[in-house]
């Protein structure tokens, strides 16, 4: 299994229903997209996927960045998880 679909499974252990499919399907274009850029240096592909997902952040600082704040919006977010 690549390092991108497991962490995407781990992500999404971690999310709530009513949004998940959207932020993963998110997060999943960010990391093939950064895992695509830095393949492009030559480097193979499972090492570029883990160098995507070192640069992205544990999954559960990305559920952090996920959830909904303030006026029910969804940005960035500091407070801390439950």
């Amino acid at each position: 299994m690549s390092p991108i679909v497991e962490y995407l499974e781990e992500l999404a252990g971690q999310l709530r229903r009513g949004h998940r499919r959207r932020i993963l399907a998110e997060v999943r274009a960010h990391l093939l997209e950064s895992a695509a850029a830095e393949g492009l240096t030559g480097g193979d592909r499972d090492r570029a996927e883990r160098g995507a997902i070192e640069r992205f952040g544990p999954p559960a600082r990305s559920r952090a960045s996920s959830t909904p704040c303030a006026a029910g919006r969804w940005h960035s977010c500091t407070a801390p998880l439950p």
